[in-house]
């Protein structure tokens, strides 16, 4: 697979998990190892601060700044599986919302 297909397969797993995050209320914020970038509800802000280290954290917040779970991306790999751990709680029910789009992606590729 080539590079621009991975990637495009990498953000729109990701862009299903920030939807599913934003849709029920929550924020999220991007860590990429080297800048926390801050808190926030829109997709287009999220998907734009991916990919600028190797590995980022996207960690997803209540409404009063409480942590609810958070995602380690490690970009690169096969692309369907950029999600290479997750909390428990939250993430998992985020993971179920995101599961048509990864099952999809790996149906293909595995």
């Amino acid at each position: 697979m080539n590079v621009e297909t991975r990637q495009m397969i990498e953000r729109e797993i990701i862009a299903a998990l920030a939807q599913a995050a934003i849709s029920r209320g929550y924020s999220v914020a991007i860590d990429n190892g080297e800048e926390l970038k801050p808190r926030t509800k829109s997709l287009e802000v999220i998907l734009g601060q991916l990919m600028e280290t190797d590995i980022d954290t996207m960690t997803v917040y209540d409404d009063a700044g409480d942590v609810l779970g958070w995602f380690l991306l490690v970009y690169g790999n096969d692309g369907w599986d950029v999600v290479a751990d997750h909390t428990t709680g939250v993430a998992e029910g985020l993971m179920l919302d995101a599961e048509p789009v990864i099952s999809k992606w790996e149906r293909l590729y595995v």
